[in-house]
């Protein structure tokens, strides 16, 4: 692996000085600017300037890279001027593009412990850049959108950023194009690990206060996803509840578990705490067949054994002029039932009874239900004989 690629591995951002919009005679300032966000890496990019000006900026520039703890100082596409910088300090290095020279002949020209970094628009560029980490210390993947920066350059997409993030590269690799205030929450969900922006951060007066507003953003974006995957990966319910088809039939949901799937029923939310719910569940053979017969599609509750139909008492609900809430009330109820039963290890299937008419009638009948209570759902509880992952 090259000799520095890890010291990028804790970076976030990726600074750039760009000529494009950075006017000459502020590019010093502008440069102190970036080096106040503590980014460990800067590069200047001058693409319409002649070698013999990107010189002169460079050294213009210079200095601020000699003092302690200064960033990485690395040349856009000027392989000599860049091995000029390198054997002036240690903390500097080269950018190269596709179209450039191989990353070997550009290590061969800057020598060992210099900085080396390729840009790729691809997954084939990724991979391949990501295979060179004896030569290489980080690769960047854009651009994820259109750009000024990269005028007539067709965006990757962020896919290319999903895609680059599941390879799980070696390599620190930065994400580039169009990455603003305004797109950072969706690079971050992405899976992107560190960032490049650009004219975002450059126009504004205040380029420290851009880059740090970006980069803490970008921080609570990828904060927030770590929270969701963990709670994920701690197989939550929320998360991990499927609905199940197939049932063991030699094993049913015991009375004890059905009392606690009512009880958990009866702890859901209810519009102005009416509690209109009322809860109707049948074992036997004869309920269960009379229930298949009012509902065409429970084909599965002959193996599960358990149902609980989850009714509303039009008396009991809150109502206003507009109509009742029973079916919001049930609704929350039957969820709540179906994570429970998750937890409980049991499998659920929610079968839907309202608001078709004949279905309510059917089931009413069925099951000696008075009019004034509309059953709602009809949950199938069973031990699972599959485990559906979607």
């Amino acid at each position: 692996m090259a000799e520095l690629s890890d010291t990028l591995r804790d970076a976030t951002f990726y600074g750039i000085l760009d000529t494009g919009y950075v006017a000459r005679e502020n590019l010093v300032e502008k440069c102190k600017q970036l080096i106040a966000t503590n980014c460990k890496i800067i590069q200047l990019r001058a693409k319409k300037q002649s070698e013999q000006e990107r010189r002169d900026m460079a050294f213009e520039i210079l200095p601020l890279f000699k003092t302690p703890n200064a960033p990485y100082f690395i040349i856009n596409d000027s392989p000599e001027l860049a091995s000029e910088i390198c054997s002036i300090i240690p903390n500097a290095g080269l950018h190269i593009g596709q179209d450039d020279m191989n990353p070997y002949e550009a290590r061969k020209i800057i020598g060992k412990n210099r900085i080396l970094g390729l840009s790729t628009h691809s997954k084939e560029q990724a991979s391949n850049a990501d295979k060179l980490s004896d030569v290489l210390d980080y690769f960047a993947v854009g651009p994820v959108f259109a750009t000024n920066t990269k005028p007539g350059r067709i965006p990757v997409g962020l896919e290319l950023v999903q895609t680059v993030a599941k390879m799980s590269p070696t390599l620190p690799w930065f994400t580039i194009g169009g990455v603003n205030i305004k797109t950072i929450s969706e690079v971050a969900k992405a899976g992107a690990e560190r960032i490049v922006a650009v004219s975002d951060v450059l126009i504004p007066a205040d380029t420290t206060l851009a880059v740090n507003q970006l980069v803490a953003e970008f921080k609570k974006s990828k904060k927030y996803l770590k929270k969701v995957k963990s709670m994920k990966n701690n197989d939550s319910a929320i998360f991990t509840r499927r609905s199940i088809r197939a049932y063991d039939a030699s094993k049913k949901a015991t009375k004890e578990q059905i009392e606690d799937l009512l009880n958990a029923g009866m702890h859901a939310p209810s519009a102005m705490n009416k509690q209109p719910w009322e809860f109707v569940v049948a074992t036997d053979a004869n309920a269960i067949s009379a229930i298949m017969k009012a509902h065409p599609y429970c084909e599965s509750l002959k193996d599960a054994g358990t149902a609980i139909i989850v009714c509303g008492d039009l008396d009991k609900q809150f109502q206003t002029q507009d109509g009742g809430y029973y079916a919001y009330d049930c609704s929350a109820a039957t969820q709540n039932i179906l994570l429970r039963a998750k937890e409980l290890g049991l499998g659920t299937c929610w079968c839907g009874i309202a608001p078709e008419k004949e279905r309510i009638a059917e089931m009413q009948k069925a099951l000696g239900i008075p009019k004034n209570v509309e059953p709602m759902s009809l949950i199938i509880v069973g031990t699972p004989a599959e485990n559906p992952t979607l």
